[in-house]
C-alpha cells in the first residue's frame, strides 16, 4: 500500500509543470507626446506592476519619464499602470485602494461641504495614463499614456464686463474621482468651483465683452444634466451680482492630440449694473438678477 502512495505521488509531480523565472534588468521606454503634458517636463513618472495571480505590487519611480531600466522576471505576467508624476507631486488630487490594479482611484483632495452640497474647490491637475493588462515581460517594454483629465472651458458673455472686478463660477453634478486602470469617473459627484479669469472685450467697445475660465475634471456624462452659477464682485469691492443658468448645453471637441475639449458658451440675460465707487455700492441696483432663478453662492 505503500509503494502504492507512492506511485501516484510521483506520478502526480511528473504531470505538474514548474515555472521558473529568472530576474533580469529590463528596458521601459514610454511616448508621452499624447498626454498634454508639455508644461510638466520637470516631473517623472509613476510605473507599478502587479502581478497576476497574486502577490505584493511592484513601484517604480521613473525620474526620466520617458525611459527606465527595471529588474523583473521575464516571461511573467502583470497587469500594469503608468501615470505622470508620484503619488506625492499632486497638490489636489489624492489616491486610494492602490494595492490592486482595478481598484487605483485618483479622486479630488480639496472638497468642502457648503449648505448641503459637497464643492470641489481646487480642480485635479492633468493625469495621463496608461494601463495594460495581462503584460508579459519581455526585454523591452513600450507604453503610451493619453489624458485621463478632461478639459471643460467656459465662457460667458455679458453687458457692463467693465463694472466687474472678479469673476466666478460652479457647475454641478461633476465626478469625484476616477479609476485608473479603466478611466471610468465613479458615482460620487461634488460640484466644481472655478475662476473666470480671462477677460476679453468685444471689438470696439470698452463695456461688453466676455469672461472665460478653464478647469480639469475626472470625467464628464452629457446625458446628466448640469447648471452653471455665475457670480461677479463689482469693482466697489462690495456689491455682487449672480445668475444660474439651467441645464446648459456642452459640446465636446477633440484637439489635435485626440483630447477631449468640452465647451460652454452662455449669455448674460441681464445687463452688469453701474456701481456707485464713492458710496461702496450703495445705490447699485441689481434687482434684475434677483429673479426666480437666480440664488446665492458660498464664496
Amino acid at each position: 500500500m505503500g509503494m502504492l502512495i507512492f506511485s501516484l505521488l510521483l506520478s502526480g509531480c511528473e504531470r505538474r509543470e514548474l515555472t521558473y523565472y529568472s530576474s533580469e534588468e529590463l528596458q521601459v521606454s514610454a511616448d508621452w507626446t499624447s498626454a498634454d503634458l508639455e508644461e510638466e517636463n520637470e516631473y517623472g513618472a509613476t510605473l507599478i506592476f502587479y502581478p497576476r495571480g497574486g502577490g505584493a505590487p511592484q513601484t517604480i519611480l521613473m525620474g526620466d519619464r520617458r525611459r527606465t531600466t527595471v529588474r523583473l522576471p521575464l516571461g511573467r505576467h502583470y497587469d500594469v499602470l503608468l501615470f505622470n508624476r508620484s503619488f506625492l507631486d499632486f497638490s489636489a488630487v489624492g489616491f486610494r485602494n492602490k494595492e490592486a490594479f482595478h481598484t487605483l482611484e485618483a479622486y479630488a483632495r480639496q472638497v468642502e461641504s457648503r449648505s448641503e452640497t459637497r464643492v470641489i474647490v481646487r480642480a485635479p491637475e492633468k493625469l495621463a495614463v496608461d494601463a495594460v493588462e495581462d503584460l508579459v515581460v519581455s526585454k523591452d517594454m513600450h507604453f503610451v499614456p493619453r489624458k485621463l483629465t478632461q478639459t471643460i472651458e467656459v465662457t460667458i458673455y455679458v453687458k457692463g464686463l467693465h463694472n466687474v472686478r472678479d469673476a466666478m463660477c460652479t457647475m454641478d453634478r461633476l465626478p469625484v474621482s476616477v479609476f485608473l486602470a479603466t478611466g471610468k469617473a465613479s458615482d460620487e459627484t461634488a460640484s466644481h468651483t472655478f475662476e473666470l479669469d480671462d477677460r476679453q472685450y468685444d471689438e470696439g467697445s470698452s463695456t461688453d465683452g466676455s469672461l472665460s475660465g478653464s478647469f480639469n475634471v475626472f470625467g464628464f456624462n452629457a446625458g446628466a444634466g448640469h447648471e452653471l452659477e455665475f457670480s461677479a464682485l463689482l469693482k466697489d469691492g462690495k456689491t455682487e451680482v449672480r445668475e444660474v443658468f439651467p441645464d446648459i448645453s456642452i459640446s465636446a471637441e477633440e484637439d489635435e492630440k485626440g483630447n477631449v475639449v468640452l465647451s460652454v458658451e452662455v449669455i448674460a440675460t441681464k445687463p452688469i449694473p453701474d456701481v456707485d465707487m464713492g458710496d461702496a455700492g450703495l445705490d447699485a441696483d441689481v434687482d434684475d438678477w434677483e429673479d426666480g432663478e437666480d440664488c446665492d453662492i458660498d464664496m
